[in-house]
């Protein structure tokens, strides 16, 4: 953590933002891309995203070069 993260987690802890929280989109979207990379999915790969959700979840899927599909859960 450096010193640009802590002020963004004490105001989390702070403010009670555990959930939905514009701080925990974006860890789960930099999650997200992380894991994409890290499990090798290839551009020829496709990533299921739902399909009601928060639009950053299929950029961030296509800014990893991959194609989001997207599924409903019902």
């Amino acid at each position: 953590m450096d010193a640009t993260e802590i002020p963004a987690a004490v105001g989390v802890c702070c403010f009670g933002h555990f959930i939905q929280g514009c701080e925990v989109a974006a860890f789960e979207d930099d999650f997200l891309w992380l894991s994409i990379l890290t499990l090798g999915i290839v551009t020829s790969d496709q990533v299921i995203v739902e399909s009601f959700t928060f639009a950053a979840r299929a950029v961030t899927v296509t800014l990893a070069g991959v194609a989001p599909a997207f599924a409903d859960r019902t």
